[in-house]
């Protein structure tokens, strides 16, 4: 794994990059809310990017503006996707890319549904599958990422003490196209002792991708 930096749309953006062999498939992962401890170096981020990498992946996470080493202040959402945006163009600009997969947690993952709705919209590199682990439905705009553009996956806790299970339980059952949903029973928000078989979901969801 290496640190490096990208040019962002405020000033450099702090990221880490996982090369995987001669693999043309990317993760870029979107990590929690930046105003309440969220980066890149957060225990669900870091399990996803590995669960990733292990199915042969690229891994690419990265620090919002303000998050870290990276410039800026933080934007309520609207820059985070801008930055996430910006990460996929510099993918795009230094490697071959055949497949684009977007994950987010939490905060994360209305930028990860976002970035792919915009990518869509510009009908540039589009994505070809989104993860949501515990998505924050009530707090984020996700009315402004619908309908989801690709195939998508939602795994929750139904012990998340952070974002209400029932709300969550409840926007998947509206979704169309319908997505996958995995539940995790005693699960918290943070899925504390509970990684490995989140990894181990993670894993079979791409099995089948």
């Amino acid at each position: 794994m290496s640190k490096l930096f990208i040019e962002g749309p405020v000033g450099k953006l702090e990221a880490s990059i996982e090369l995987n062999g001669e693999s043309q498939d990317w993760l870029v992962v979107c990590h929690p809310h930046p105003l309440h401890g969220g980066t890149m170096t957060n225990k669900v981020v870091t399990t996803l990017g590995k669960s990733y990498f292990e199915s042969g992946m690229n891994v690419m996470k990265f620090n919002y503006r303000s998050v870290g080493q990276s410039d800026g202040q933080f934007d309520d959402s609207r820059g985070e996707v801008d930055d996430c945006l910006a990460v996929i163009a510099y993918i795009q600009a230094q490697y071959p890319t055949k497949r684009l997969f977007l994950a987010g947690f939490s905060f994360g993952c209305y930028i990860a549904a976002k970035a792919a709705s915009v990518l869509a919209e510009r009908q540039s590199l589009q994505a070809t599958h989104l993860l949501l682990i515990a998505p924050s439905v009530i707090n984020s705009p996700f009315e402004q990422a619908l309908p989801l553009v690709c195939p998508a996956v939602v795994i929750m806790g139904d012990a998340d003490e952070v974002v209400p299970f029932e709300a969550v339980s409840e926007w998947v059952d509206h979704l169309y196209p319908p997505v996958q949903w995995i539940e995790m029973p005693q699960a918290s928000h943070f899925f504390h002792g509970r990684l490995i078989e989140l990894r181990e979901h993670v894993k079979t969801v791409l099995r089948n991708s």
